[in-house]
Formats: C-alpha cells, sequence, structure tokens
C-alpha cells in the first residue's frame, strides 16, 4: 500500500534575544528589543509585534498593553531587529514584573506553530 504525505510549507514567526532594562522607576521612560525571526519554511507576511506588562512570564489577555511595533514580511530565515520605549505606568504597583513580547499578535500569519510567539524580560519596578 503506498503512503501519501503532503508537506505544507507554512512560516514560524518567533522572538529571540529580548532585551531590556532589569529594573526601572515608575513613570521612567524604557527601551524595549528583540528581534523577530521566521524559523518557518515558508515567506511570513507583515504582522505586529506587541509590547506587554504582565504579573507573569506568560501572555494572557490580562497584560497590559504597552506598545506595537509593525513587522515588515520575512522570508525563511530571516530576522528583523525591533526596538520600542515606552513609559512604566506611574500607578504600575512596585515588584518583578515581566515584559511580554508577542509576535503575529494580531494572528495575520498563518504559522506552522502558533504557540511559540512570546518571549519575555523580567523587570523590577521600583
Amino acid at each position: 500500500s503506498a503512503i501519501s504525505l503532503s508537506i505544507v510549507a507554512k512560516p514560524d514567526l518567533i522572538v529571540i534575544n529580548p532585551n531590556a532594562p532589569s529594573s526601572a522607576n515608575r513613570g521612567a521612560t524604557i527601551t524595549v528589543s528583540c528581534t523577530v525571526k521566521n524559523s518557518g519554511n515558508a515567506y511570513a507576511v507583515a504582522s505586529m509585534l506587541k509590547y506587554y506588562l504582565s504579573t507573569n512570564n506568560s501572555y494572557s489577555s490580562n497584560d497590559i498593553y504597552m506598545d506595537s511595533d509593525p513587522v515588515s514580511g520575512l522570508s525563511q530565515g530571516s530576522t528583523s531587529a525591533e526596538s520600542e520605549s515606552f513609559a512604566i505606568p506611574y500607578n504600575l504597583p512596585t515588584g518583578t514584573w515581566y515584559i511580554i513580547l508577542r509576535a503575529d499578535s494580531d494572528g495575520q500569519v498563518d504559522e506552522a506553530n502558533e504557540a511559540n510567539n512570546v518571549s519575555y524580560k523580567q523587570i523590577q519596578i521600583n
């Protein structure tokens, strides 16, 4: 009996090398950067990278939206350097927070893996 196998080429956006200050005061402006990479085997259309503040290291709809960056279309294996500056809210409780970086946050890209779009950086808020 013959086995039929079809491989569907799809892009896969991931966030690598997240960078942010290890601490910041409320009201301070910080710069957060990362690289968005298409680790899939097909072209990724333009998408949106969004930045959030979270009490844990995973994205949820309860996270505080801070800013966004448009990411241009990426061919297979290509990367795009992203950076954004935003102010830490004055009313944010002090303590340990996480900056969440979420690739393809608006779901424009049909990806091979939709579960690996998030990276994070821990930050101490004073």
